[in-house]
């Protein structure tokens, strides 16, 4: 099975910005995703996720996701933060872990400004592996914490992260 490389591009809008994923969203591009987010709505803007080109998710990027959504997301409209046009893929990993009730989710990607979308950087190497390590364990307790049918898988990957950073502190 032939692997597509994940794309992530950013494209201003009228009240904030649009990130949008093609491919897969990953433990590798989840910290980058978190950082724009954060920054991105740390001014009172909007941010959706264009996840109409993405076909997978994986735990630390849900993870990540529903750090976003408890942060950010809320019943305002239109949302802060909200999740666009999820592609099957994306509702898949959504609906097996029950998550797809959690987020907040719209069927139409907001309208570009007209500008250009530019990439998000994400690095190629893991300059930092404690910082992922803590990442990862804080994706995945923010998982565990909704309950659902892999809670103590997620909860088990969480105690395995907070163990390893111990070790090495």
């Amino acid at each position: 099975m032939a692997t597509t490389a994940t794309v992530i591009t950013v494209v201003r809008t009228a009240a904030g910005f649009v990130l949008r994923i093609a491919g897969r969203g990953t433990m590798k591009e989840s910290r980058a995703v978190l950082a724009f987010a954060e920054r991105a709505l740390a001014g009172g803007g909007t941010l959706a996720l264009d996840l109409s080109a993405c076909d997978h998710l994986d735990s630390t990027f849900l993870g990540t996701l529903v750090s976003l959504q408890q942060r950010f997301g809320g019943k305002e409209q239109p949302p802060r933060f909200a999740l666009a046009a999820p592609a099957a893929g994306a509702r898949k990993a959504m609906g097996a872990t029950r998550l797809d009730a959690f987020f907040t989710i719209v069927d139409d990607v907001p309208a570009s400004d007209g500008s250009a979308a530019v990439p998000l950087v994400v690095p190629e190497k893991d300059e930092n592996p404690a910082a992922t390590a803590r990442h990862i364990m804080e994706a995945h307790r923010r998982l565990a914490e909704l309950g659902g049918p892999n809670q103590a898988v997620f909860q088990a990957i969480a105690d395995r992260c907070a163990k390893e950073l111990g070790d090495q502190e």
